[in-house]
């Protein structure tokens, strides 16, 4: 599961790493990493497979308790972190120190935006409602990296497409990638299991 800034995901909290992982979030600043396995990785049979070098910081916005321990939360995806170094740790949970990705890049103009939203219509389902939801949030012309993230989140890309786009802390360059991989045309069917999540999200007017 790859987590982007700028957008909002729920979560449900069952196993015990991450359900300390959780309690603790909450009686500290709130704040949690998101971060994949590495795909190479033997995560069945090692116990702590290597990870992704970068991940995705993440505040937890609400969170409901449930019995045995369980959470529900939501969470904010807030920037990109690139992983330093992974720490010695008596959580059950992995801990690593971690810097923030700035993103890099000059400004995108309007017909490379309208090309994004060209490559990303035919992934869009066929809906009234869909549709106007994606181009109410075109016409609001959020900063491309943050329409790209959007994007990238929300369509259903391999989790391994999704890593590289994370990874790229150049908007130009992760624009482009995005729409190359975009007019590739979406899959006939999507991977299972997949969470469904309604495309795009509802916007705040804040």
């Amino acid at each position: 599961y790859v987590l982007f800034p700028h957008v909002i995901a729920p979560f449900h909290i069952f196993e015990p790493r991450y359900c300390q992982m959780t309690e603790d979030a909450l009686e500290s600043d709130g704040r949690i990493a998101l971060v994949m396995i590495d795909p190479d990785a033997d995560a069945e049979h090692d116990p702590t497979p290597p990870l992704c070098p970068v991940a995705c910081l993440a505040e937890i916005l609400a969170a409901h308790r449930l019995a045995g321990g369980r959470f529900e939360i939501h969470v904010r995806g807030l920037c990109r972190l690139r992983i330093e170094e992974e720490l010695e740790s008596d959580r059950l949970y992995r801990v690593a120190r971690c810097r923030s990705v700035v993103e890099s890049g000059s400004p995108l103009d309007d017909d490379c935006r309208d090309e994004l939203e060209a490559a990303a219509r035919q992934w869009i389902p066929r809906t009234d409602f869909s549709h106007n939801q994606f181009s109410r949030m075109f016409r609001q012309k959020i900063p491309l990296g943050a329409l790209c993230d959007i994007l990238a989140f929300s369509l259903p890309l391999s989790a391994v497409v999704q890593q590289e786009l994370l990874e790229t802390s150049d908007v130009r360059e992760r624009v482009d990638r995005l729409i190359a991989h975009l007019a590739a045309g979406p899959p006939e069917t999507l991977p299972m299991p997949r969470p469904q999540r309604r495309y795009p999200p509802d916007f705040s007017d804040n």
